[in-house]
C-alpha cells in the first residue's frame, strides 16, 4: 500500500511592491505566512492602502484551494477584520494548535556548530525569532542576547562570558558586531589548529617504514593475506570520544597514535568497534589503582567505617600561563577547541581570626586555604604555637605525604579549631584539627571544616557561600567603624545645640503660625459681605457716664447700658475655629469619597437633574 502523498511548501511571490503578493498553494508553515505577511506590508506601504481595506486588497493573493474554501463563505466577515485580526485568524486555519511550542523548542535547540561563522547563525536565529512576534515567547533587548549566547558554541560562549564590558551592552546589533569580531579570531585559530593536525597525521603515515618494500619474493608467500580495514567514520567518533588510539584502535588508551606502544590489531580477528566495546572499556578503566598523595586513617574515634583516605598537602601551584593549543595535535585529540582552560588557577584562601582558650584573637587575622578536596583540616605547628593552642596526642602517628610524592613527615597531634569572619559576624563550630609540621598554608580547612559548619565553595565564582545566610565569606562587606565616644564636656556641648536647633524650629514654626492667622484676620475685616454688630450709643448717656467717672463715684450697671457688648478679637477667633471646622469637614468628606469610590460613580445624576414626575 502506497503512503500518501506530502504536499508540496508554499511559496510567496512578489514581482514588485506595487502588486499583491501572491501565497501559491501548498503546505503553509510558520516562516512562510510571516513572509507573506511582510510582503503585505509593503503593498500597503507603496499603495498606502488604510487599515479598513487591508484584508480586502490581499484576499485575491491567496491561491490555495484550501484557504478559498475557508474564505469563500465567510467573505463578508474577513473583510470586516483589521489587519492584525486577520493575522491572528489566518493562523489559527492554517497553522496546528501547537505550532508555538513547536516553534520555540526549534528555537532553543537551534545551537552554533563549531565550524559555522556566528553572523550567520545570529541572523539565522533573529529570523526565527522574529516568526514568535506577537506571541508571549518573541524575545527581544537582553533576554534575546542571553538566549543566543547559551546557543553558541562552547569557546565562543566562554569568551563572551569572560570579555569586560561586553554584558553592559544592551542593543542587539551592536553586541552582534562586537562578537562576530570575536568570532572571526576564533575561526582563525581554529583552522591553524586543524591545518598543524593534518600535517602532523601526514608526517605520521610518511615515516612509518614500508613493511612489503625488503620482501624478498617467495613463492611460498601467501599473497591473500586480509589487510585491516580503514577506520570508518563511526569508529573515528567513538575512538575521539572514548580517549582512543588511532593506531592500536584501543578505549581509554592513554596516549596517542604517534606514541602508540602497541601493534596494529590482527587484521583477522580485528571486527568493527561498536558502542558496547567503549563501555566495556570504560568499566574496566574504573578499577585502575587509585593514586596515593598522604594516607590518614580515623584514629579519634569518628565511629566511620571508609577505607583508608586521602589528604592534599600541596605545594602552592606553579604559574604556568598556558593560552591557546597544548600539543600538536594528534589522531585521537578529541577536543578541537581553543583557546583552552589556563592550566593552574589560584587557590582560594580566607583571612579568619582564630580562637583560644582565651577567645579571638582580634585583630590578627590568619590567611587560611580553602580546601574542598581534603578529607581534614591541618594546621601548621608555628600558628599553633603562636595562637597558643592546646596540643592533644593522637591516639597514633599519622603519616603526612606531599602531594608529589616526597617530603613525607609524621603527624602526632591534634587541636581544637573554631575561627570566625573579620567583621565577627559569624563564628564556627569547634573541629578538630591535625599539627602538620609543614605546610602551604597557615591553616587548611577541608570537609570536616566545610560540611558541619554547612560551607560550600564556589568554583565558578570564587566565593566561599555559607549555604544558611547566602553570605560570601570571600567578599564580606567592609564594617563601618562605631562612632566616635563622646567626653562628657562635649555631650554637653552637643545637648545644648540640640536644644538650640530645637528651639530656632519652634520659634520658626510661630512665625508661620502667626503670619497665618494675621492674614485670616485681615481678610475677614476685609470682607464687607460679613454682618457685623453695630452698637449706637445715647450721646449725653456717654457723657454723663464720663462726667461721673472724673467725679470718682461708683455706680452699678446702668439698666439702659447694653450688657452684651460686640467683641472683634472673640468674633475672630469664633470665625476661624468654624473656618477650620468646614476644612476638617471637606477633608473628611474627600477620604470618605476615596475609600468608597465605589460607592460614588461619575456616572450619578445629580438631584436637579432627578425626574420631577415620579411621586411615592
Amino acid at each position: 500500500m502506497s503512503s500518501a502523498k506530502k504536499r508540496p511548501l508554499a511559496t510567496v511571490e512578489s514581482p514588485s511592491a506595487k502588486h499583491v503578493p501572491i501565497l501559491t498553494p501548498g503546505k503553509v508553515t510558520p516562516e512562510i505566512l510571516v513572509d507573506w505577511f511582510a510582503e503585505c506590508e509593503n503593498y500597503f506601504d507603496e499603495k498606502t492602502i488604510a487599515d479598513d481595506e487591508k484584508v480586502s486588497k490581499v484576499l485575491s493573493g491567496l491561491k490555495d484551494p484550501l484557504i478559498k474554501a475557508w474564505i469563500n463563505p465567510n467573505r463578508t466577515r474577513i473583510k470586516g477584520f483589521s489587519w492584525k485580526t486577520f493575522q491572528a485568524e489566518i493562523k489559527k486555519e492554517l497553522l496546528p494548535r501547537d505550532w508555538v511550542d513547536k516553534f520555540r523548542f526549534g528555537l532553543a535547540n537551534r545551537h552554533q556548530d563549531e565550524n559555522e561563522e556566528f553572523w550567520d547563525f545570529a541572523n539565522h536565529f533573529e529570523s526565527m525569532n522574529s516568526v514568535l512576534l506577537g506571541t508571549e515567547h518573541y524575545l527581544e533587548g537582553r533576554p534575546f542576547i542571553d538566549k543566543i549566547t547559551a546557543n553558541t558554541c562552547e569557546d565562543l560562549r566562554i569568551a563572551i562570558l569572560t570579555k569586560k564590558g561586553l554584558k553592559e551592552i544592551t542593543e542587539f546589533v551592536e553586541w552582534r558586531e562586537t562578537v562576530a569580531t570575536m568570532d572571526e579570531k576564533r575561526l582563525s585559530e581554529r583552522n591553524k589548529f586543524l591545518k598543524l593536525l593534518a600535517a602532523t597525521r601526514a608526517s605520521t603515515n610518511t615515516s612509518t617504514p614500508s613493511s612489503h618494500a625488503a620482501t624478498p619474493s617467495n613463492s611460498n608467500t601467501n599473497t591473500n593475506n586480509p589487510r585491516l580495514p580503514k577506520l570508518t567514520e563511526e569508529e573515528r567518533v567513538l575512538l575521539v570520544k572514548h580517549d582512543g588510539c588511532y593506531k592500536c584502535r584501543r578505549f581509554y588508551a592513554g596516549h596517542c597514535a604517534p606514541q602508540c606502544p602497541n601493534n596494529f590489531p590482527d587484521a583477522k580477528s580485528y571486527r568493527q568497534l561498536s558502542e558496547n566495546d567503549a563501555l566495556a572499556a570504560a568499566r574496566k578503566g574504573k578499577q585502575v589503582a587509585q593514586r596515593t598523595v598522604a594516607a590518614v586513617a580515623d584514629p579519634l574515634g569518628s565511629g566511620s567505617t571508609a577505607p583508608l583516605t586521602t589528604i592534599a598537602a600541596v605545594r602552592a601551584s606553579p604559574s604556568a600561563l598556558t593560552t591557546g593549543v597544548l600539543g600538536y595535535g594528534t589522531d585521537s585529540d578529541d577536543d578541537l577547541c581553543v583557546p583552552l582552560p589556563p592550566l593552574f588557577v589560584s587557590h582560594l584562601y580566607w583571612n579568619a581570626i582564630l580562637h583560644n582558650s582565651h577567645g579571638p584573637t582580634w585583630p590578627r587575622a590568619v590567611k587560611m586555604l580553602i580546601d574542598s578536596g581534603s578529607p581534614t583540616v591541618l594546621i601548621r605547628e608555628d600558628i599553633a604555637s603562636t595562637f597558643e593552642l592546646r596540643r592533644r596526642r593522637l591516639p597514633e602517628n599519622l603519616p603526612l605525604g606531599n602531594a608529589w610524592g616526597t617530603e613525607n613527615s609524621v603527624a602526632t597531634e591534634w587541636v581544637k579549631l573554631r575561627v570566625s569572619t573579620p567583621c565577627n559576624t559569624w563564628t564556627s563550630i569547634t573541629v578538630m584539627a591535625i599539627v602538620a609540621p609543614r605546610l602551604c598554608a597557615p591553616v587548611l580547612l577541608g570537609r570536616s571544616f566545610l560540611k558541619p559548619n554547612k560551607l560550600s565553595e564556589d568554583h565558578e565564582n570564587d566565593r566561599l557561600i555559607h549555604n544558611p545566610t547566602g553570605m560570601d565569606f570571600l567578599h564580606l562587606p567592609t564594617p563601618t567603624p562605631p562612632p566616635p565616644k563622646l567626653t562628657p564636656q562635649e555631650c554637653r556641648r552637643e545637648k545644648a545645640h540640640q536644644l538650640r536647633e530645637t528651639q530656632h524650629v519652634i520659634n520658626q514654626k510661630r512665625k508661620e503660625i502667626g503670619s497665618l492667622l494675621q492674614q485670616e484676620i485681615n481678610n475677614y475685616l476685609r470682607d464687607k459681605n460679613i454682618p457685623r454688630k453695630i452698637h449706637i450709643f445715647n450721646t449725653a448717656w456717654t457723657k454723663g457716664r464720663e462726667k461721673r467717672l472724673k467725679l470718682g463715684k461708683v455706680m452699678k450697671a446702668d439698666e439702659n447700658e447694653p450688657q452684651n457688648r460686640y467683641c472683634p478679637i472673640a468674633a475672630t477667633r469664633t470665625k476661624i475655629e468654624h473656618l477650620a471646622f468646614l476644612s476638617t469637614l471637606q477633608t473628611e468628606d474627600e477620604n470618605m469619597k476615596s475609600r468608597f469610590s465605589d460607592r460614588f460613580p461619575d456616572d450619578i445624576p445629580h438631584l436637579d437633574e432627578l425626574p420631577s414626575t415620579i411621586y411615592h
